[in-house]
Formats: structure tokens, C-alpha cells, sequence
């Protein structure tokens, strides 16, 4: 007689409630803040479990959008992926409840380090080619691939866990190639920018971290958008700088593998994880390390602050444009009572606004 079997699947049992948040998580306080919500610590008060909760303005946000990433992470269970546990909402948020991770992301790991290592970096990139590969084994992929998504579950370990995190702009995909250009300028592989690319945009983006982990800078700069695009579609990539000459020939050639601008002969996300190099230092223990060129943390203190700085500004600035709808309707009345359009409102629109203000309330 056959046995009954049951199949348990994470998918069944997150659901988006309508209840309030405040009544099961104690919040602690704010880790970060972006223009459309903010993440913050918090304890749920019956199990004293430590999560981090994704607050997320609705008004900013496509709810298919939002159902998509949701729908993304229920699909996913990886050790190296962010687990969402729950999800809430109300009248002015969505809340997305899920792991909470103390290490930073991967600029502030090295920037606590008194070294860096290949042996460190082969470790994160290994964690990160293996979510990547768990993804497109689910026929899913990330598109935004960057340093600033993947963050560590503690910075005082002394082995390295990473996490992968932020699932806004990952996709279900078929058999048909993508078209939409998506991502962040320094990570985008050559192929999203002609509108015709597959999973393997994910392991170019693993390249230029393992790239920028191994120099401190990506391999791709410039002062606007236009120009760094330029070079990547340009294909040239260079290993010059004293910090190179700190570096094994095996790493660049492993670097040299993931960023084949041949998308043919790029290796999968499952065929990198079987690079020697790659392998060695990161599974064998007694591997000989090797120490990298000091200049290498301050070189990617240098690139961080620099994006930033620019994250801020834009921040700041989609804030204002989203957010501030009091002054759209100030701007709006102040065009109303404005008649010449000069942009300056003279003594005599400004009687006549205060004349027609006393006859409609008065």
C-alpha cells in the first residue's frame, strides 16, 4: 500500500495580511532609509526573534511590482538568499518582514578588515555564484547583481556568510530572451544594453564584484552614465594598477572567464562554481592565502563614498519630485495667479489674487 506523502512549500504559508504591524513586532530602530520606504530593526514580541522590516510607502510603489518580489522570494530557500518570513499592510505601507543581518553589506565587510584576501573574496563570490545558480535553476534572475545586495549575517564572524538581498527588479523568464534595461551602470553586462540577454547577465555582474573585491574599483568608470556605458559596450577590460601585480594569475583568468562578452562561451552560474581556482580558495582550508595590495580597501572606501554621495543626491531628489505633491499644487496655484508667465508675481496679480480671494470668502 502506498504511503501518503506530504510536500511542505514555503509558498503556501507567506501571505500579504491586513492586521497591524505594531501589534506583533516592536520596532527598534532605523537601519536605513531610500526614497521610497525604510528598513527597520525590529523584535517580534511573542517569539523575542530579531527581524528587519521593509517599510514601503505605497504610493511609491506598483503593487505588481511589489507582487513580483514577494513572488520571487516565496519561490526561493537558499542558505545565501534573504528569507521573507511574513508580510503586512495597511493604509499608507506595505511591510515586508524578513531576515535580519548585522554585518553591513560587502563594502562595509571590507572596510572593517585589516587585510583582504583573495581567500576572503573567492569565499563571497563562491556564496554569491551559488544564490545565483539556485535562482536560475528556478528559471529566476536577479538583474542587480551589486555590492550593496549582499549583506553578511554578522561582521565579528570569523567564516564568511553572505546573503543576497533585493528582489525588485528580478524576473520569472522563459525561453525568450529579456529586453528591458535594468540595473545598476557599474554591474550591467554588455547584452542588456542591446535589449537581448538571458540569466547570464547575473554571472557578468558576479565578475565586475569579484573584479572590484580584487582591486577596489570596477572596471568600468566614468563621470556620467553615458560614458561608463560606453566602455562596457566597448570591451575592453584592463588589469593595470600596482594593485593587479598582488593578484594570481588564476584569479584574473577566473575574472577574465566571467566577463566573456561572448554570452555563448560565458560560463553559467553552475559551470563557474566549478572553477579550480575558485574551489581551492574557497573550500580548501589550507589553501595559501593570498594577502592583497593595501590600497585595495581604500580604493573601494574611495568608490563608496563617491556613490553614496550620488545615491544621496538622487535620493533626495526623487523625494522631493514624489513626495512633495504640497508644492506641485503651490506650483500650480502660483501659475493661476501668475498671468504674464514671467515667473515673478508682481504687486498688481498679487491685488487682483487678494481681491478675488475677499469676493469668494467674504
Amino acid at each position: 500500500m502506498k504511503k501518503n506523502s506530504f510536500f511542505f512549500d514555503k509558498r503556501n504559508f507567506i501571505n500579504m495580511k491586513n492586521r497591524n504591524l505594531f501589534d506583533e513586532y516592536e520596532i527598534c530602530h532605523k537601519l536605513g532609509e531610500g526614497a521610497f520606504g525604510c528598513v527597520y530593526k525590529s523584535c517580534h514580541k511573542k517569539t523575542s526573534l530579531i527581524r528587519a522590516v521593509k517599510a514601503i510607502k505605497k504610493k511609491h510603489v506598483d503593487g505588481n511590482i511589489l507582487n513580483n518580489e514577494i513572488s520571487v522570494l516565496k519561490s526561493l530557500d537558499h542558505p545565501n538568499v534573504i528569507k521573507l518570513f511574513e508580510c503586512f499592510y495597511d493604509s499608507n505601507y506595505y511591510y515586508m518582514i524578513e531576515e535580519y543581518c548585522s554585518g553591513g553589506d560587502l563594502y562595509d565587510y571590507i572596510k572593517k578588515q585589516n587585510s583582504f584576501s583573495e581567500k576572503k573574496a573567492a569565499c563571497i563570490i563562491y556564496q554569491l555564484l551559488s544564490a545565483t545558480n539556485h535562482l536560475h535553476s528556478k528559471k529566476i534572475v536577479h538583474r542587480d547583481l551589486k555590492p550593496e545586495n549582499i549583506v553578511f549575517i554578522k561582521s565579528d564572524r570569523e567564516d564568511i556568510f553572505i546573503k543576497l538581498i533585493d528582489f525588485g527588479t528580478s524576473i520569472f523568464y522563459k525561453n525568450e530572451p529579456l529586453t528591458q534595461e535594468l540595473g545598476t551602470i557599474y554591474y550591467i553586462a554588455p547584452e542588456v544594453f542591446k535589449g537581448n540577454y538571458n540569466e547570464k547577465c547575473d554571472v557578468w555582474s558576479c565578475g565586475i564584484i569579484l573584479y572590484t573585491m580584487l582591486s577596489g574599483v570596477p572596471p568600468f568608470r566614468g563621470k556620467k552614465e553615458e560614458e561608463i556605458k560606453s566602455k562596457i559596450l566597448k570591451g575592453k577590460i584592463e588589469f593595470i594598477g600596482k594593485e593587479w601585480t598582488k593578484v594570481s594569475k588564476e584569479a584574473i583568468e577566473f575574472v577574465n572567464e566571467l566577463l566573456n562578452y561572448n554570452v555563448n562561451k560565458r560560463p553559467s552560474a553552475e559551470q563557474a562554481l566549478k572553477n579550480s581556482w575558485l574551489l581551492e580558495m574557497a573550500k580548501n582550508k589550507s589553501a595559501i592565502d593570498n594577502i592583497l595590495d593595501e590600497n585595495v580597501i581604500n580604493n573601494l572606501t574611495k568608490f563608496q563614498s563617491s556613490i553614496t554621495l550620488q545615491k544621496a543626491s538622487l535620493a533626495f531628489i526623487a523625494n522631493q519630485i514624489s513626495q512633495n505633491e504640497e508644492v506641485q499644487k503651490l506650483k500650480e496655484e502660483f501659475d493661476k495667479i501668475d498671468n504674464n508667465k514671467d515667473g515673478v508675481l508682481s504687486k498688481d496679480e498679487l491685488v487682483e489674487c487678494i481681491n478675488l480671494f475677499k469676493n469668494i470668502y467674504f
